[in-house]
């Protein structure tokens, strides 16, 4: 859908009427589920317009932006960089060792995103 909306519609409007629609598609399961709570806190309304906002607002303008200019295929590949992240990061923050089998997955993971892309235009 986001590949093929017309050129002319700001990432942002579309980015944000995606994410109105989930939120108001999810609100009916989410109140039957968890029921409506008794008291509202400031604090929990900040945090949740500001999750709302930023982590989720851009990353999904992000999101619309790179599927609009490289494509959804491209977009997918990038899923794949997150056990790679994963491994430096615990070897930062964890102090986790990198095993041999870290490194031939790390290989595999490389090698299928270079093979995907053999023949794709560049952008």
């Amino acid at each position: 859908i986001t590949r093929r909306s017309p050129k002319k519609i700001s990432k942002i409007a579309f980015a944000s009427s995606g994410l109105l629609m989930a939120s108001i598609l999810i609100l009916p399961s989410t109140i039957a589920i968890e029921e409506l709570p008794d008291s509202i806190m400031f604090s929990s309304v900040a945090a949740l317009i500001y999750l709302g906002v930023f982590s989720t607002g851009i990353a999904t303008v992000i999101l619309v932006y790179i599927i609009k200019t490289v494509g959804p295929t491209f977009l997918s590949l990038v899923n794949y960089l997150v056990p790679l992240w994963a491994i430096i990061f615990g070897m930062l923050f964890n102090a986790e060792s990198i095993r041999p089998m870290f490194l031939l997955a790390l290989l595999c993971i490389f090698l299928g995103m270079f093979i995907s892309r053999i023949g794709v235009k560049k952008f």
